[in-house]
């Protein structure tokens, strides 16, 4: 990769690239803040956000097949977003189905039975005012 600023973006050359992010830390853009940048990778002329306030500037690029490692398929830019697989277990959990289990039979300590099928009806409850599920 080689890659070279210009008046308001870059140009960048690429081989055997599948990503690629271009980053400014804070304070050491010499672009105008909340103007456009322009870059040109590979011949193809890409608009990328604006430089921020703190004058930083970032912009992810990717290609879009699964041919990558090909020069002749473009890399587009793209916004980090989070995607089901990546957040952690906790946010994944709540992507995918899930059962609540309820308890059969009778329990040991009538006191805890009476705890879990509380419970149970609470999370149900609320399962379905909060995500209108069922």
């Amino acid at each position: 990769m080689e890659a070279e600023r210009t008046a308001n973006g870059a140009t960048v050359k690429t081989q055997n690239v599948t990503g690629l992010t271009l980053s400014i830390p804070p304070g050491y853009s010499t672009w105008k803040p909340n103007v456009p940048t322009s870059v040109t990778l590979d011949g193809q002329a890409l608009k990328a956000g604006p430089v921020m306030s703190d004058r930083s500037w970032s912009v992810t690029f990717s290609r879009t097949t699964a041919m990558a490692s090909s020069s002749a398929i473009p890399l587009t830019a793209r916004r980090l977003s989070q995607s089901h697989g990546l957040q952690g277990p906790i946010d994944d959990a709540f992507m995918d189905r899930f059962i609540f289990v309820r308890p059969t039979g009778k329990p040991i300590n009538p006191k805890v039975g009476e705890w879990v099928t509380g419970e149970l009806g609470h999370a149900i409850e609320h399962w379905r005012r909060q995500f209108r599920g069922r």
